[in-house]
Order: C-alpha cells, then structure tokens, then sequence
C-alpha cells in the first residue's frame, strides 16, 4: 500500500507544472516562518530595512566613487583620509580606503586608520584593519610596523599587546621585503617592559647580534626601565630578605649591561645621553646599602664631569675596584664627549643626597649646576631642593631658597613655602628660627597675593607653639619667670603676623559679595570650593584660638595683655562657633544620627518667609558669620581650652606655682620692663629678625649659602632701635599690653 501512494506522489510531481510547485512552497504561513527567523520584528519591517540599507550603501559607495574621481595621489588621499579620522568618521575612511586599493598604492592611508584604532585602545580592530589592507594587495612598510609596536608599547591591556607584538616581530623578520630597525626593537622592548615581562624583554633583546642591529642609548633606557618597574611590581609581595636578594641580583645584573655601555661609550660607537644616565642611576638608587647609592655620584662624574662634593671615608680607585661592585669603569681616555647635565641630573642628585643621607652637599650642588652651569630649575627641581632642606633641618637655607624664585618661568605652588614652613618646625631647637619661619611667611605673602596659603599660615603658628627648646633651657637655670614671659612674647608675635591676614581671609570666604553669590548661586561646585575654603579659614582661626588660650590659661604676660587677648580670641572663636552650628547639614555623612535630629527639629520649626509672605528657601552654605569687627563685652572670659599635648607644646603650667608666686613678686610693676626685657634676645616684635640672627650664626654646621646676597642692614638697623627703645621705655609700660602695641605696630 505505502509503495503505491509514493509511486501515485512521484506521478504527480512528474504531472503538474513547475508553476504550481513554486505555488505551494510560497503559500506558507507567513507568521510562522517571521516568528522563527525574527522573533521580536514585524513581518513588513523584516522585508523593508534590508532595502533600505541596501540603498544606502550604494548611494554611499557612488559617493565615495565620486570622490575618488578627484583624487589619484596616495599623499593626496592619506590627507584626506586623516581629515576624515579627526572627524571621528572612521567607516567613510575605511570605506574610501577599501575602494582606493584597487587602483592606487594606499598603504599610507591603511597606516592611518591603523594608527587611529590603536590610539583608541582598539586592539582587535587593529589586527583585522592590518589583515584587511593585506588581502587587499597593500602590503605594510616599515613605517607600518613602527606605527603598530608604539601603538601596543601604549596599550591599557599590557599582556594582550605583547602576545600581538611578539607575533608581529616574527612576522617582521620573516619578511623578505622589510629588514627590522632599531625603532622597531625598541618599540617592542617598550611592549614588554609595560606589560612588567622581563623574560620576553631579555629574548627580544637577545636578537640584537642575530639581526645585526646596533643598540642604541634609547635601547638601554628601555632595558633598564624595564628592570626598575620588573623589581617595583614584582618583588613587593615577597618577603624583606627574598625581596632584597631579587633586587641586588637585578642591580648586578643591570651594572653588568652598565659597564658595556661604558665600554662601547669610550669606543665612541654609544653616544650617551642624560636619560640613559639618569635611568641607571636611578636602577642604582634601588640598591638597600648607602654607600651603593652615593656610588651614583661617581657616575656623574665620569659621564657628566660633575665633582663628587660628598667626602667619602674611602676613595674610589681604579686598582681597587671592581666593574661588578661599583658599575663604574674609569678610564680618563674617552672618544664619546661628556653628558650635559640637566633639570634630571639634578633632581637625581638631590634624590641620591636625600636618600643616602647627605644632604648637606645640596646646596654646593644646587650652587654648582644652577649658578656655576646655569642651569634653570623645574618645579620639580624647586620642590625637591625644599625637600631636602626640610630633611636636613636647614630652616635658614629653606628661607633663603625662596627668596630665589624667580618671577617668571615656573609656577611657584603653594606647597613650596609649606614644605618650607615643615623645615622650620623641624628646626625646633634653633634660637633663630622664628626668624626663618617670618621669612618665609613674608615670602609667601608677597608671591600669593591676595590669598596666602592657610596650610602655610597655620605651621608658622605651630614653629611659634612647638619652638621652646631654648625657654626650657633659660628655665633650667632658675629663671623660670623670664622663660615663660619670652615664650609668650613669642607666641603673641605669631598671632599678631596672622591677625590681619586672617581677616582678610575671613572677609573674602565668608563676608565678600562673590562668596555670597556662590554660596546662594545654583552652582553646586562654586558652593562646594568654597566650603572647602571656608573650612580652611576655621581651621587657621582654631589653632589661633588655641594659641591665644595658651598664653591667657598659663598667664604668660603680664599687665594687661589678658584682657586685650581674651578680647581678640573671642572675636575669632564667635566665628569658629557659628560655621559649625549647622555642620550636620552641610556634613551630612559626617554624624548621621546628629544630620537625622537636626533634620527632625527643623521640620518642628515654623517655616521663615519674605516680605512677600512665600516661604524662604536659604541654602547651607549661606552661612552667617559674625563681624571680626563686633565688640566683645568688657567683662567677657576665656572658655575655650586649649590642648597642648597634639603639638608637643611645652607646658609652663608645670612650673612651681610658689617659685613662680616668689619670682613674680620679686619685681615691681615700675621695674619690670627694666630687668625683664619686654623683647627676648632671639626674637622681635616687629618683624621677628634680631641683629645677632645672621646666617653664619645658625646651628647648622658649614652652612653654604644658597645664592650670594646682601645682608638686609637696614631692616637690623631698624629692629635694633626697636629693642633699644623697647629696653629704654618708661615705667608705664608695664601696664601697657603687648598685643595692643603689636596691633599698633602691625596697623
């Protein structure tokens, strides 16, 4: 039965026309067939959108067909296709690109679109743009592969790009038409040293004798590069002896590769350059034991005729020393010319004195290349000459330094007199330090004018505060009473170079018509600056309050310099009471159950209204702020407190309260400014310059000027008539106040 109803099928095939049959496959239900191929698109859409792209595409292709008609020289064409990538239309250069290559040489172009994938981190499209244009007929150049290795050299997925460089450079050597460079041995090197694979890096490096290729200066920079960042990335997670023997194996292993370029340097077939002899050095300074470190100085002087100034216990000898141990050769017979020192020799040598413990030969450096050479300093080289004074506690010379800024050339940071500023509180124990630290506060006022660093203002303060080695030893030895009057002459002076600064301070965050605006303008990020600002103005007034508690709890000065401070300081403190009244909303994360209760209160709150009677919306960071100017009650008291021991303060509050009672009554008001200076010998209430403080006086042994420069006679000139007449002035005034004739002098 079943072979007869297929025998009766067959016939029927071999009967009807073709027609019908194409019939019967066409009438099928058309929802079922669009639901399989395109399950979420219409039926009509499915048959309309692939005529129209088709439409497009070849009025597209007639228009670059077109364009193409104008165009029939590949310099022409790579200019026009680079006018269409910095247009970001990639598919119209490709497309241009694509069609061009049947007619004309267009490996320029290819480069360029290569070039345009790459720089955005493209790998992949990269690769398939590369064996695309070699289907095409358009074979790469050298300048093809240069463009491809510094593109992978700069690629954010390091292990990828090294996996398609390696692969390349094979490629690149295989090639019978190309013969693999210099520049592209170095670009590879690049890949390998991002991606931290020193094994590769060696292999890569290994072929320089197999392809013929002469290193270069750059060549080694790349390798010792690649060695530093190998040691910084690799060795961090081993422990301190595995760590310290990987890293003085790959110090000897690069002062191995060091004494070949000194070999070939003085052949003359290397020409050295400061990069590569800076990147040794600085694969130097990795080593763990100091005199390896100063050994860097002895590579200057061969490579660059700098003079070691660092006095060593045991001089270098070419007798006694080994290539392997120093990585210097010296040979006073060369053929390469010397190395011109630069903005990165010094840096290293400040670096190199910095970490081996020798910085008093900064400033013969600095001297040496800066005025001898003239050299002109980055600021780099500024803030790290700073560095090293304020390591070595050289307040006077951090001083000085800055008054050699120049006016133009760098930008002079804020952050230059604040490290300063570090060096003075460093310099505790020297007598003329407040004298510095003034310095370099006038310094600071004169080059950041009209707005001062307040990180700045408030470490002069603590140099006041933390600068009492010389008042505990005058109290050592019975004078307790003149000990503790000094130092509290010498915090008062402090206060009174901040005073009018702060005002002025104080006025523009918070009382000026520009923090006004920003404070009630709709800018969030105006309003967000200067809150931080504002915060910072509080900060400096929270330490001076701090400082005038000081003076007014321990009773420092006598007469009436209480109440006059008392007065000053609770100008200051209403203000520092009125920014933190709403800190929880302006701070909301910073004490959530505080924000939620402060929150909580104010719905309770009637709301406030204008004059028109709508509800008044007032932004947080419409703050009011008290007048620095408001009077104060006559019978005010001090209640803030301050804390000593966060500053090292030292505290005469330890003092014997009767031998202090005794000393005290031992001198008559009309006598006290006759045996009890008003000024101490080591500062003054002008300007804080007194004339025995001269820099050849300071602590520091052989102190080396950093620029040749006048003595300021007339400004000791002045401050010593000001000490004599202090000295000569009348019995009244030992009911004068300190503060009030400060505030005189300073107005």
């Amino acid at each position: 039965m079943s072979a007869r109803v297929l025998g009766a099928a067959a016939c029927l095939r071999r009967v009807l026309p073709t027609t019908a049959a194409r019939t019967i496959r066409v009438i099928q239900p058309a929802g079922f067939v669009v639901g399989r191929r395109y399950a979420s698109v219409d039926a009509t859409t499915s048959e309309v959108e692939p005529v129209d792209a088709r439409r497009s595409k070849k009025s597209s292709t007639r228009a670059v067909v077109k364009q193409l008609e104008f165009i029939s020289d590949p310099w022409v064409l790579g200019k026009y296709i680079e006018d269409l990538l910095a247009k970001d239309k990639f598919e119209d250069a490709l497309k241009t690109v694509e069609l061009a290559s049947k007619n004309m040489d267009t490996v320029v172009s290819w480069n360029h679109l290569i070039d345009y994938l790459l720089k955005q981190q493209q790998i992949k499209r990269a690769m398939a743009t590369y064996n695309n244009m070699k289907k095409r007929a358009q074979f790469a150049n050298a300048q093809t592969y240069t463009i491809m290795f510094r593109g992978l050299a700069k690629s954010q997925h390091p292990k990828n790009a090294v996996a398609e460089a390696t692969k390349l450079f094979q490629q690149l050597k295989n090639d019978r038409r190309l013969q693999p460079n210099t520049i592209h041995l170095n670009a590879v090197l690049s890949v390998c040293a991002r991606a931290y694979d020193i094994d590769q890096l060696f292999l890569v490096a290994g072929e320089l004798e197999d392809l013929g290729l002469a290193p270069t200066a750059a060549t080694y920079g790349v390798i010792f590069n690649g060695m530093r960042q190998y040691m910084w990335r690799e060795y961090n997670d081993l422990d301190k002896e595995t760590k310290q023997a990987n890293m003085d194996k790959m110090i000897a292993r690069g002062q191995n590769i060091w004494v070949e370029v000194l070999d070939k340097w003085r052949q003359g077939r290397l020409k050295l350059d400061e990069p590569l002899v800076c990147t040794m050095g600085r694969l130097q300074l990795l080593s763990k034991d100091r005199k390896e470190k100063l050994r860097v100085l002895d590579l200057l002087e061969q490579t660059m005729d700098i003079p070691n100034l660092v006095t060593q216990a045991k001089p270098l000898s070419a007798t006694s020393q080994e290539p392997s141990e120093s990585g210097v050769v010296p040979n006073p017979q060369r053929k390469g010319g010397f190395v011109q020192p630069g903005q990165n020799t010094l840096a290293l040598i400040l670096t190199t004195l910095l970490t081996g413990r020798q910085t008093g030969a900064a400033a013969a450096y600095w001297n040496l290349l800066v005025h001898d050479n003239k050299l002109i300093p980055d600021n780099d080289n500024w803030l790290r000459m700073i560095g090293v004074l304020k390591s070595s506690k050289s307040s006077a010379q951090a001083a000085q330094i800055l008054d050699t800024l120049p006016a133009t050339g760098i930008e002079v940071e804020a952050r230059s007199f604040g490290i300063a500023m570090e060096a003075c509180v460093r310099d505790n124990i020297n007598p003329h330090v407040m004298t510095h630290a003034t310095r370099i506060l006038r310094t600071m006022q004169a080059r950041l004018a009209p707005t001062p660093d307040m990180h700045t203002m408030r470490l002069y303060l603590r140099v006041a505060l933390v600068s009492h080695a010389a008042f505990r030893g005058r109290a050592s030895t019975g004078d307790e009473v003149g000990a503790k009057a000094a130092y509290g002459r010498q915090i008062a002076t402090a206060l009174a170079e901040l005073w009018h600064p702060y005002i002025e301070l104080y006025n523009k965050y918070f009382k000026s018509e520009a923090a006004t605006s920003a404070a009630t303008g709709g800018d969030k990020r105006a309003a967000g600056m200067l809150y931080t600002n504002q915060k910072e103005v509080i900060a400096l007034g929270r330490i001076m309050v701090g400082a005038f508690s000081k003076v007014i709890e321990e009773k420092m000065l006598p007469g009436n310099n209480n109440r006059d401070m008392i007065i000053a300081s609770a100008k200051i403190n209403k203000g520092v009471t009125a920014f933190f009244a709403d800190r929880e909303l302006r701070e909301p994360k910073l004490n959530t159950q505080a924000t939620a209760a402060r929150k909580r209160a104010d719905l309770q709150r009637p709301p406030q209204q204008d004059e028109d009677g709508s509800a008044k919306k007032k932004s947080l960071f419409d703050i009011e702020m008290p007048e620095l100017n408001d009077r104060v009650a006559g019978d005010a008291k001090h209640t803030s407190q301050s804390r000593p021991g966060a500053d090292f303060v030292w505290n005469t509050r330890k003092m014997s309260a009767q031998k202090d009672k005794a000393k005290q009554t031992q001198y008559k008001k009309s006598e006290w400014d006759a045996q009890t200076p008003v000024i101490d010998r080591w500062i003054s209430l002008s300007d804080g310059k007194d004339d025995s403080a001269k820099l050849e006086e300071t602590h520091n042994d052989g102190f080396i000027p950093i620029k040749p420069a006048a003595e300021d006679a007339a400004a000791n000139a002045g401050c010593t008539g000001e000490l004599n007449a202090a000295a000569s002035d009348s019995a009244d005034r030992a009911n004068a106040s300190l503060w009030a004739s400060l505030m005189a002098r300073k107005s």
